[in-house]
Protein backbone atom coordinates (compact mmCIF):
# COMPACT_ATOMS: atom_id res chain seq x y z
CA UNK A 1 0.00 0.00 0.00
CA UNK A 2 1.37 3.42 -1.02
CA UNK A 3 0.89 5.45 2.19
CA UNK A 4 1.26 9.22 2.69
CA UNK A 5 4.66 8.49 4.24
CA UNK A 6 5.75 6.64 1.11
CA UNK A 7 4.52 9.52 -1.04
CA UNK A 8 6.55 12.02 1.00
CA UNK A 9 9.63 9.84 0.67
CA UNK A 10 9.17 9.54 -3.09
CA UNK A 11 8.61 13.29 -3.33
CA UNK A 12 11.81 13.96 -1.40
CA UNK A 13 13.80 11.79 -3.81
CA UNK A 14 12.16 13.53 -6.77
CA UNK A 15 13.09 16.87 -5.26
CA UNK A 16 16.73 15.79 -4.92
CA UNK A 17 16.67 15.09 -8.65
CA UNK A 18 16.32 18.85 -9.19
CA UNK A 19 19.91 19.45 -7.97
CA UNK A 20 21.79 21.06 -10.86
CA UNK A 21 24.81 22.67 -9.17
CA UNK A 22 27.02 20.19 -7.37
CA UNK A 23 26.23 16.61 -6.51
CA UNK A 24 24.54 14.65 -3.75
CA UNK A 25 25.11 11.06 -2.69
CA UNK A 26 22.16 9.99 -0.56
CA UNK A 27 21.75 6.90 1.58
CA UNK A 28 18.18 6.16 2.68
CA UNK A 29 17.27 4.37 5.92
CA UNK A 30 16.64 1.21 3.88
CA UNK A 31 20.32 1.16 2.88
CA UNK A 32 19.85 2.20 -0.77
CA UNK A 33 22.25 4.73 -2.33
CA UNK A 34 21.07 7.41 -4.78
CA UNK A 35 23.17 9.89 -6.76
CA UNK A 36 21.98 13.28 -7.96
CA UNK A 37 23.66 16.07 -9.92
CA UNK A 38 27.35 16.18 -10.71
CA UNK A 39 30.50 18.08 -9.80
CA UNK A 40 31.38 20.19 -6.77
CA UNK A 41 30.36 20.75 -4.10
CA UNK A 42 30.12 17.00 -3.67
CA UNK A 43 27.92 16.35 -0.63
CA UNK A 44 26.75 13.22 1.12
CA UNK A 45 23.61 12.78 3.21
CA UNK A 46 22.95 9.68 5.29
CA UNK A 47 19.36 9.38 6.51
CA UNK A 48 19.09 7.05 9.48
CA UNK A 49 15.36 7.70 9.82
CA UNK A 50 12.83 9.30 7.48
CA UNK A 51 11.76 11.40 10.48
CA UNK A 52 14.71 13.63 9.59
CA UNK A 53 12.83 14.64 6.44
CA UNK A 54 9.27 14.69 7.76
CA UNK A 55 10.22 16.71 10.87
CA UNK A 56 11.37 19.61 8.70
CA UNK A 57 7.95 19.72 7.05
CA UNK A 58 6.25 20.45 10.35
CA UNK A 59 9.00 22.26 12.28
CA UNK A 60 11.30 23.74 9.65
CA UNK A 61 14.82 24.56 10.75
CA UNK A 62 13.92 23.56 14.32
CA UNK A 63 13.13 20.05 13.12
CA UNK A 64 16.31 19.98 11.08
CA UNK A 65 18.48 20.92 14.06
CA UNK A 66 16.67 18.61 16.46
CA UNK A 67 16.97 15.58 14.21
CA UNK A 68 20.65 16.27 13.52
CA UNK A 69 21.35 16.67 17.24
CA UNK A 70 19.57 13.35 17.81
CA UNK A 71 21.67 11.63 15.15
CA UNK A 72 18.76 10.88 12.81
CA UNK A 73 20.76 12.14 9.84
CA UNK A 74 24.43 12.71 9.22
CA UNK A 75 26.94 13.93 6.68
CA UNK A 76 30.74 13.93 6.41
CA UNK A 77 30.57 17.67 5.71
CA UNK A 78 27.79 19.94 6.91
CA UNK A 79 29.36 22.76 4.90
CA UNK A 80 29.18 20.86 1.59
CA UNK A 81 25.59 19.84 2.21
CA UNK A 82 24.54 23.36 3.21
CA UNK A 83 26.39 24.80 0.21
CA UNK A 84 24.36 22.49 -2.02
CA UNK A 85 21.16 23.87 -0.46
CA UNK A 86 22.33 27.46 -1.00
CA UNK A 87 23.49 27.01 -4.60
CA UNK A 88 20.31 25.19 -5.63
CA UNK A 89 17.88 27.27 -3.60
CA UNK A 90 15.74 28.39 -6.54
CA UNK A 91 15.39 24.87 -7.97
CA UNK A 92 14.80 23.23 -4.60
CA UNK A 93 12.27 25.86 -3.52
CA UNK A 94 9.77 24.31 -5.92
CA UNK A 95 10.44 20.74 -4.82
CA UNK A 96 7.81 18.86 -2.82
CA UNK A 97 8.52 18.38 -0.03
CA UNK A 98 11.19 21.07 -0.03
CA UNK A 99 11.26 21.37 3.76
CA UNK A 100 14.63 19.71 4.37
CA UNK A 101 16.52 21.88 1.89
CA UNK A 102 14.75 25.10 2.82
CA UNK A 103 15.40 24.38 6.49
CA UNK A 104 19.07 23.67 5.81
CA UNK A 105 19.48 26.92 3.90
CA UNK A 106 17.60 28.81 6.62
CA UNK A 107 20.05 27.31 9.10
CA UNK A 108 22.91 29.04 7.28
CA UNK A 109 21.18 32.31 8.07
CA UNK A 110 20.74 31.42 11.73
CA UNK A 111 24.38 32.25 12.36
CA UNK A 112 23.66 35.95 11.96
CA UNK A 113 21.50 36.04 15.03
CA UNK A 114 23.78 33.55 16.78
CA UNK A 115 20.69 31.43 17.50
CA UNK A 116 19.60 28.00 16.50
CA UNK A 117 16.09 27.30 15.25
CA UNK A 118 14.76 26.62 18.76
CA UNK A 119 15.84 30.09 19.85
CA UNK A 120 18.87 28.79 21.76
CA UNK A 121 21.72 31.22 21.32
CA UNK A 122 25.21 30.31 20.12
CA UNK A 123 26.70 32.81 22.52
CA UNK A 124 28.89 32.76 25.64
CA UNK A 125 25.80 33.28 27.80
CA UNK A 126 24.74 29.72 27.01
CA UNK A 127 28.02 27.83 27.17
CA UNK A 128 30.37 29.84 29.38
CA UNK A 129 34.00 30.85 29.02
CA UNK A 130 35.34 27.33 29.46
CA UNK A 131 33.60 25.97 26.37
CA UNK A 132 34.86 28.75 24.10
CA UNK A 133 38.38 28.41 25.47
CA UNK A 134 38.43 24.88 24.07
CA UNK A 135 38.22 25.95 20.43
CA UNK A 136 38.61 29.69 19.89
CA UNK A 137 42.08 31.09 19.26
CA UNK A 138 44.20 31.79 22.37
CA UNK A 139 43.15 35.44 22.18
CA UNK A 140 39.45 34.48 22.44
CA UNK A 141 38.01 36.29 19.43
CA UNK A 142 34.51 35.22 18.41
CA UNK A 143 34.29 37.00 15.05
CA UNK A 144 35.72 36.78 11.54
CA UNK A 145 39.50 36.52 11.27
CA UNK A 146 41.53 38.02 8.41
CA UNK A 147 43.97 35.64 6.76
CA UNK A 148 47.04 36.39 4.66
CA UNK A 149 48.14 34.25 1.71
CA UNK A 150 49.98 31.22 3.00
CA UNK A 151 49.19 31.92 6.65
CA UNK A 152 46.44 29.80 8.19
CA UNK A 153 47.26 30.51 11.84
CA UNK A 154 44.03 31.53 13.55
CA UNK A 155 45.60 33.71 16.26
CA UNK A 156 47.65 35.69 13.74
CA UNK A 157 44.58 36.06 11.53
CA UNK A 158 42.52 37.43 14.42
CA UNK A 159 45.27 39.87 15.35
CA UNK A 160 45.53 40.90 11.69
CA UNK A 161 41.81 41.73 11.78
CA UNK A 162 42.25 43.77 14.96
CA UNK A 163 45.25 45.61 13.53
CA UNK A 164 43.42 46.52 10.35
CA UNK A 165 40.62 48.07 12.40
CA UNK A 166 43.01 49.95 14.65
CA UNK A 167 45.07 51.18 11.69
CA UNK A 168 41.91 52.76 10.27
CA UNK A 169 40.89 54.41 13.52
CA UNK A 170 43.35 56.56 15.38
CA UNK A 171 46.90 57.12 16.53
CA UNK A 172 48.07 55.60 19.81
CA UNK A 173 47.05 57.46 22.94
CA UNK A 174 43.61 58.51 21.80
CA UNK A 175 40.38 57.52 23.55
CA UNK A 176 38.86 54.36 22.11
CA UNK A 177 35.43 52.92 22.82
CA UNK A 178 35.02 49.17 22.18
CA UNK A 179 31.33 48.29 22.02
CA UNK A 180 30.86 44.56 22.49
CA UNK A 181 34.44 43.98 23.60
CA UNK A 182 33.84 40.31 24.40
CA UNK A 183 36.80 38.73 26.15
CA UNK A 184 38.95 41.77 25.43
CA UNK A 185 41.14 40.68 22.51
CA UNK A 186 40.85 43.90 20.52
CA UNK A 187 40.88 46.02 23.67
CA UNK A 188 44.20 44.44 24.66
CA UNK A 189 45.63 45.04 21.20
CA UNK A 190 44.54 48.68 21.40
CA UNK A 191 45.96 49.11 24.89
CA UNK A 192 49.28 47.74 23.65
CA UNK A 193 49.30 50.61 21.14
CA UNK A 194 48.75 53.14 23.88
CA UNK A 195 45.05 53.78 23.44
CA UNK A 196 42.94 54.69 26.45
CA UNK A 197 40.32 51.99 26.07
CA UNK A 198 36.84 51.66 27.51
CA UNK A 199 35.05 48.45 26.63
CA UNK A 200 31.46 47.33 27.12
CA UNK A 201 30.18 43.75 27.24
CA UNK A 202 26.75 42.56 28.29
CA UNK A 203 28.02 39.31 29.83
CA UNK A 204 29.49 39.18 33.35
CA UNK A 205 31.69 36.20 32.44
CA UNK A 206 33.26 38.11 29.58
CA UNK A 207 33.63 41.23 31.67
CA UNK A 208 35.55 39.36 34.37
CA UNK A 209 37.79 37.65 31.82
CA UNK A 210 38.55 40.88 29.94
CA UNK A 211 39.10 42.87 33.11
CA UNK A 212 41.61 40.30 34.36
CA UNK A 213 43.54 40.10 31.08
CA UNK A 214 43.78 43.90 30.76
CA UNK A 215 44.77 44.23 34.45
CA UNK A 216 44.01 47.92 34.76
CA UNK A 217 45.14 48.92 31.26
CA UNK A 218 41.52 49.38 30.13
CA UNK A 219 38.20 50.20 31.71
CA UNK A 220 35.94 47.19 31.07
CA UNK A 221 32.30 47.83 31.92
CA UNK A 222 29.19 45.70 32.05
CA UNK A 223 26.51 46.90 29.67
CA UNK A 224 25.33 47.29 26.10
CA UNK A 225 25.87 50.09 23.59
CA UNK A 226 23.03 52.10 25.14
CA UNK A 227 25.11 52.43 28.32
CA UNK A 228 27.86 54.35 26.51
CA UNK A 229 28.01 58.11 26.91
CA UNK A 230 30.50 60.91 26.42
CA UNK A 231 32.68 61.43 23.34
CA UNK A 232 35.46 59.26 21.94
CA UNK A 233 38.16 59.76 19.34
CA UNK A 234 37.59 56.26 17.96
CA UNK A 235 34.82 53.69 18.27
CA UNK A 236 34.82 50.05 17.24
CA UNK A 237 31.90 47.61 17.19
CA UNK A 238 32.74 44.12 15.99
CA UNK A 239 29.72 41.97 15.08
CA UNK A 240 27.58 43.32 17.88
CA UNK A 241 24.65 44.58 15.81
CA UNK A 242 23.30 41.13 14.86
CA UNK A 243 23.13 40.09 18.51
CA UNK A 244 20.98 43.07 19.46
CA UNK A 245 17.19 43.29 19.31
CA UNK A 246 16.14 44.09 15.76
CA UNK A 247 14.95 47.58 16.61
CA UNK A 248 18.32 48.41 18.18
CA UNK A 249 20.47 48.45 15.03
CA UNK A 250 19.44 52.07 14.32
CA UNK A 251 20.01 52.76 18.02
CA UNK A 252 23.55 51.36 17.75
CA UNK A 253 24.27 53.63 14.80
CA UNK A 254 22.81 56.55 16.74
CA UNK A 255 25.21 55.70 19.60
CA UNK A 256 28.15 55.77 17.19
CA UNK A 257 27.03 59.20 16.02
CA UNK A 258 26.42 60.58 19.52
CA UNK A 259 29.66 59.26 21.04
CA UNK A 260 32.02 60.02 18.16
CA UNK A 261 34.12 63.14 18.62
CA UNK A 262 34.37 65.64 15.79
CA UNK A 263 37.06 64.40 13.43
CA UNK A 264 36.86 60.91 14.93
CA UNK A 265 36.28 57.61 13.15
CA UNK A 266 34.25 54.50 13.91
CA UNK A 267 34.49 51.02 12.46
CA UNK A 268 31.54 48.66 12.42
CA UNK A 269 32.32 45.06 11.50
CA UNK A 270 29.10 43.32 10.60
CA UNK A 271 27.76 40.30 8.76
CA UNK A 272 25.46 41.01 5.85
CA UNK A 273 23.34 39.19 3.30
CA UNK A 274 23.34 39.87 -0.39
CA UNK A 275 20.71 42.31 -1.63
CA UNK A 276 18.13 40.64 -3.84
CA UNK A 277 14.64 41.38 -5.05
CA UNK A 278 12.01 41.75 -2.34
CA UNK A 279 10.91 38.47 -0.84
CA UNK A 280 13.55 36.39 -2.62
CA UNK A 281 16.67 37.10 -0.59
CA UNK A 282 18.22 35.17 2.26
CA UNK A 283 15.99 36.90 4.77
CA UNK A 284 12.98 35.30 3.12
CA UNK A 285 14.27 31.92 4.26
CA UNK A 286 13.74 33.02 7.85
CA UNK A 287 10.00 33.45 7.48
CA UNK A 288 8.23 31.80 10.39
CA UNK A 289 11.38 31.15 12.41
CA UNK A 290 11.43 32.35 16.04
CA UNK A 291 13.71 35.38 15.64
CA UNK A 292 11.29 38.27 16.36
CA UNK A 293 13.40 39.84 19.10
CA UNK A 294 16.75 39.58 17.31
CA UNK A 295 18.22 41.46 14.40
CA UNK A 296 17.48 39.69 11.11
CA UNK A 297 20.15 39.46 8.45
CA UNK A 298 20.44 42.81 6.71
CA UNK A 299 21.64 43.83 3.29
CA UNK A 300 24.62 46.17 3.40
CA UNK A 301 22.67 48.88 1.58
CA UNK A 302 20.07 48.84 4.36
CA UNK A 303 22.78 49.30 6.99
CA UNK A 304 24.29 52.19 5.03
CA UNK A 305 20.89 53.87 4.69
CA UNK A 306 20.35 53.55 8.44
CA UNK A 307 23.82 55.02 9.06
CA UNK A 308 23.11 57.96 6.79
CA UNK A 309 19.83 58.57 8.60
CA UNK A 310 21.80 58.66 11.86
CA UNK A 311 24.15 61.30 10.42
CA UNK A 312 27.11 59.07 9.60
CA UNK A 313 29.06 58.91 6.33
CA UNK A 314 30.77 55.71 5.19
CA UNK A 315 34.35 56.51 4.18
CA UNK A 316 35.70 53.01 3.62
CA UNK A 317 34.40 49.50 3.03
CA UNK A 318 36.34 46.25 3.33
CA UNK A 319 34.69 42.87 2.70
CA UNK A 320 36.24 39.49 3.54
CA UNK A 321 33.50 36.89 3.54
CA UNK A 322 35.76 34.08 2.34
CA UNK A 323 37.86 34.62 5.46
CA UNK A 324 34.80 34.11 7.64
CA UNK A 325 34.14 30.80 5.91
CA UNK A 326 37.73 29.82 6.72
CA UNK A 327 37.34 31.02 10.30
CA UNK A 328 34.25 28.85 10.78
CA UNK A 329 36.04 25.83 9.29
CA UNK A 330 38.95 26.24 11.68
CA UNK A 331 36.60 26.67 14.64
CA UNK A 332 34.77 23.50 13.65
CA UNK A 333 38.02 21.56 13.28
CA UNK A 334 39.26 22.78 16.64
CA UNK A 335 35.95 21.91 18.29
CA UNK A 336 36.09 18.39 16.83
CA UNK A 337 39.63 18.01 18.16
CA UNK A 338 38.48 19.10 21.62
CA UNK A 339 35.25 17.08 21.63
CA UNK A 340 36.57 14.63 24.20
CA UNK A 341 37.48 17.42 26.61
CA UNK A 342 34.11 19.08 26.01
CA UNK A 343 32.33 15.86 26.94
CA UNK A 344 34.41 15.60 30.11
CA UNK A 345 33.37 19.17 30.93
CA UNK A 346 29.74 18.09 30.82
CA UNK A 347 28.71 19.16 27.31
CA UNK A 348 26.80 16.27 25.69
CA UNK A 349 26.85 14.99 22.12
CA UNK A 350 23.59 16.68 21.04
CA UNK A 351 25.02 20.02 22.22
CA UNK A 352 28.23 19.47 20.24
CA UNK A 353 26.29 18.34 17.17
CA UNK A 354 24.24 21.55 17.26
CA UNK A 355 27.46 23.53 17.24
CA UNK A 356 28.85 21.41 14.38
CA UNK A 357 25.70 22.11 12.38
CA UNK A 358 25.87 25.84 13.14
CA UNK A 359 29.53 26.24 12.21
CA UNK A 360 29.29 24.16 9.04
CA UNK A 361 26.17 25.95 7.86
CA UNK A 362 27.77 29.33 8.55
CA UNK A 363 30.88 28.37 6.57
CA UNK A 364 28.62 27.46 3.63
CA UNK A 365 26.79 30.79 3.79
CA UNK A 366 30.02 32.78 3.55
CA UNK A 367 31.66 30.45 1.02
CA UNK A 368 28.72 30.60 -1.41
CA UNK A 369 28.13 34.34 -1.14
CA UNK A 370 24.82 34.03 0.68
CA UNK A 371 26.56 36.06 3.36
CA UNK A 372 29.47 38.46 3.69
CA UNK A 373 31.33 40.22 6.45
CA UNK A 374 32.35 43.86 6.05
CA UNK A 375 34.21 46.51 7.96
CA UNK A 376 32.48 49.86 7.44
CA UNK A 377 34.36 53.00 8.44
CA UNK A 378 32.23 55.96 9.49
CA UNK A 379 32.77 59.63 10.20
CA UNK A 380 30.31 62.41 10.90
CA UNK A 381 28.44 63.28 7.70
Amino acid sequence: MFTPTHRRQAAFLAGCDRIALGSLRLRTPEGAWHDFGHGDPAAELVLHDWVAVTATLSRGAAGLAETYAAGLWDTPSVESLAALACLNRDRLRGAHPAGFWQALRSRTMGWFTRRDARGARFTPSDAGNEFFQLWLDPGMSYSAALFAPGDGDLLRAQNRKHDRILDRLAAGGERLLDLGCGWGALAERAADRGHRVTGFTALPGQRGFADARLDGRADIRLGGPHHASGTWDAIVAVEIDTSLPGADRPALLATLKACLAEGGRAVLQTTTTRATRAGAGPGAGLAGLPFPAWAPPAAEDDILRAAAAAGLACRDRFAFGADYARTCRLWSERLDTQAGRALRHGYDQPFLRRWRLALGAAAAAFATGEADVVQLEFTHA
